[in-house]
């Protein structure tokens, strides 16, 4: 029975998120919903009726970015900017999957699951559905970077009102080098973790580390890995550039000492 057990960790995943985080956390919880009610009522139908999963996964990811973002950092030309950039780092991540994925030799139909999809739904194509797994995969990574990027370059314009677009760019970009190196090991060591058992199997075979990390399951996993972070990296870049022009140097002229102290007498 695994009905209960799983139920209670999500009602203290519930607590510990409300506690710690509060509405903002709630509300992010409420996004997600939103984003799985969106697999479930339209990805996964849609391409068990043969539409080309590519393009069923950018429609769903698309509208799955609105509430996760929205729904936890509010509307604002802020939350947009990174919304903008969460774009920008999807369409990057899919035209790399689209011409490396047949190069790679990516035909989806390592696994199980896979081999009984295609057995049972034979309309669904088995490349494109691993490219559109790639795809849904990378959006909460993204989400993260684009948000966190885009709140740099307002807390520095805040702090530094008369710097030009181009220094609160480069400022926020020195952040978003730190976000780099922390999100690439990040993506690794999750697919890592999900790819645990296909590892444990293969370091009992004997063959070379190389032959191991092109073979099957786990030439997936590095594909995926590889692909999602290009989109990453080169989506802090394109938010940072966004949010420093959106956000806009103060117009107003310095205020001279003299004449606040005249104000105060």
């Amino acid at each position: 029975m695994r009905t209960v057990p799983l139920g209670l960790l999500f009602v203290v995943y519930l607590l510990v998120v409300a506690i710690v985080a509060r509405g903002a956390g709630l509300r992010a919880i409420l996004g997600l919903a939103a984003g799985v009610g969106i697999v479930v009522a339209f990805l996964l139908p849609a391409i068990l009726a043969g539409e080309q999963p590519v393009l069923v996964a950018l429609v769903a990811g698309s509208a799955m970015i609105f509430p996760c973002v929205y729904f936890a950092h509010g509307v604002s030309v802020r939350t947009t900017t990174a919304v903008l950039g969460t774009f920008g780092g999807v369409a990057v991540t899919v035209l790399v999957a689209l011409a490396a994925g047949r190069p790679a030799g990516m035909t989806g139909v390592d696994g199980e699951a896979a081999q009984l999809l295609a057995g049972t739904y034979p309309q669904v194509s088995l490349s494109a559905l691993f490219l559109a797994g790639v795809i849904v995969s990378g959006l909460g990574a993204l989400n993260d970077v684009t948000i966190t990027q885009a709140s740099s370059v307002w807390e520095l314009r805040a702090a530094m009102p008369e710097a030009s677009r181009l220094r609160v760019f480069a400022s926020a970009m020195r952040i978003g080098r730190d976000h780099i190196a922390s999100t690439v090991y990040t993506l690794a060591y999750a697919y890592i973790g999900s790819a645990l058992p296909v590892l444990l199997f293969a370091s009992t075979i004997e063959r070379s580390l190389l032959g191991t990390l092109t073979a099957g399951e786990i030439a997936a996993e590095v594909f995926r890995t590889l692909v999602a972070s290009i989109g990453l990296v080169l989506a802090i870049p394109l938010t940072t550039g966004i949010a420093a022009a959106l956000a806009a140097p103060s117009t107003a002229p310095p205020v001279p000492p003299s004449a606040t102290s005249h104000a105060h007498h």
